[in-house]
């Protein structure tokens, strides 16, 4: 049986540049997506969001709106994803579980063949800071 685990995501825009994070780990190691992970046990999604982005970025946001969910299934898991928006201000790092962070443009991520999971160019395409 696949385990069931909630998880979270963040966009993160500064004019018109996404904030984005090479994971560093399964199940999307290596590829570009929005900051985000799982929501510990009992934790509000609003707050998991904001902790998942402190630990990968460095960034703090103050209210977060609410503005997609979604499930994903892999080998390892069933996710479900819960997406926020927010602004961040600050340098952001690259922390925990991110290998490298980027801030691209919508252009620049539709350029970018297979190393962008399909659902932040989904997403990014919807939100277009």
């Amino acid at each position: 049986m696949v385990e069931a685990i909630q998880g979270v995501s963040v966009i993160v825009c500064r004019g018109d540049r996404f904030l984005l994070v090479r994971r560093a780990r399964p199940p999307l190691q290596g590829q570009l997506a929005f900051p985000g992970g799982r929501v510990r046990e009992g934790e509000p999604l609003e707050e998991a969001a904001q902790r998942e982005l402190m630990e990968e970025t460095g960034l703090a946001t103050g209210a977060m709106k609410a503005v997609d969910n979604f499930s994903i299934d892999t080998d390892m898991a069933s996710f479900h994803l819960h997406v926020f928006c927010a602004e961040a201000e600050g340098e952001a790092r690259a922390g925990s579980d991110a290998a490298s962070i980027h801030w691209l443009t919508l252009a620049q991520m539709n350029a970018m063949d297979g190393s962008i999971t399909a659902d932040t160019l989904r997403l990014a395409r919807k939100m277009a800071c």
